[in-house]
C-alpha cells in the first residue's frame, strides 16, 4: 500500500499545505 499525502496550494495563505495519511497538516 502506497503511502496517502495531499497536497495543495493555499492561496490566501500563499503557502503549501499538505495532509499526510496520518491526519497531520504541515504547512510550509
Amino acid at each position: 500500500m502506497q503511502l496517502f499525502r495531499l497536497c495543495f496550494v493555499d492561496i490566501i495563505k500563499s503557502k503549501c499545505t499538505c495532509i499526510e495519511e496520518n491526519n497531520t497538516k504541515i504547512q510550509r
